[in-house]
């Protein structure tokens, strides 16, 4: 039985980075011949070169840079609000990714003034959850805690589970930090509840690793 599950372990090890990659390039394929297919300047445009921006921000990270910073330029030449914060927000996250937290921040607050003078609430919601992100990586916790409870609130009038579940897993990261174990636990149970509901598997498997570090952080090993 060890060794049967072993070589489970071994094959999943090499398999599963492989599927990954070959649907990671399907997915970047279908994006450039979209690009190529919508050579309008538009807000189709926009919108393709933010998913090439997020597409790449865990693996090529110039190329995300060089598409999100295209976005901005054209989202604001053809006033594009909502595409423009959003590109703000993708790029905020691939400058944390190269662990430049001062460019992510200013690309942060730049999405959430956006948002807020154009009424762009989900990008809104985004940029404060990103914000309190960027803070907790500083281990900023206290100054983390009203931008997790701002988006939560955003994303709770807009009724969107999938905000939402992001949403409580930032404010359960920010209760960890605090050490105040249950209600981390708390957020993070009740962002497994929505991932649950959306049978959002990727997302789950975050949320059961949060609740089972907190346990742990808590000396709760069983």
């Amino acid at each position: 039985m060890k060794l049967y599950f072993l070589c489970i372990v071994y094959l999943a090890s090499y398999l599963l980075p492989a599927l990954a990659f070959g649907q990671r390039k399907e997915e970047m394929d279908s994006l450039m011949l979209a690009l190529k297919n919508n050579p309008q300047k538009d807000s189709t445009h926009v919108k393709i070169m933010n998913q090439l921006c997020w597409k790449n921000r865990n693996n090529n990270l110039i190329e995300a840079i060089t598409y999100g910073k295209q976005a901005v330029i054209l989202a604001t030449k053809i006033k594009f609000y909502t595409g423009l914060a959003e590109a703000h927000n993708f790029l905020g996250v691939v400058y944390r990714n190269m662990g430049d937290y001062a460019e992510a921040t200013n690309r942060f607050y730049d999405a959430m003034t956006v948002s807020e003078k154009h009424h762009a609430l989900l990008q809104l919601a985004y940029a404060h959850n990103n914000i309190g992100d960027i803070l907790k990586f500083q281990k900023k916790f206290q100054e983390s805690l009203p931008y997790a409870q701002k988006a939560l609130v955003i994303f709770e009038q807009l009724n969107d589970e999938k905000g939402k579940g992001f949403a409580y897993v930032r404010l359960g990261e920010t209760y960890q930090g605090l050490a105040i174990y249950d209600k981390a636990v708390d957020a993070f149970q009740k962002s497994l509840v929505i991932r649950e509901k959306l049978n959002d598997k990727s997302a789950l498997i975050t949320s059961y690793s949060r609740i089972g570090t907190v346990h742990s952080l808590n000396k709760e090993y069983e």
